[in-house]
């Protein structure tokens, strides 16, 4: 991952990905010793196996959760 926001990331990946692709994503939570799962889309891709990712699938806790990891690296 080289970046995120609340409603996406920038996925940098060897592996070949499409516009439209489904994919999963876990966050761990070294707090709490938890993980959190994302599901995600594809939605552009950029030179150097760089990915353009929109959540699609999450709870309300994985999404909190990644509004923290957002704001902490801000």
């Amino acid at each position: 991952m080289e970046n995120i926001s609340r409603s996406g990331l920038l996925l940098v990946s060897t592996d070949a990905l499409h516009a439209s692709d489904t994919i999963e994503v876990t966050f761990s939570d070294p707090i709490r010793g938890s993980a959190h799962v994302v599901g995600g889309e594809v939605v552009r891709s950029a030179p150097a196996g760089r990915f353009g990712v929109t959540f699609i699938r999450a709870t309300a806790e994985t999404l909190d959760f990644v509004r923290y990891m957002v704001g902490f690296a801000a």
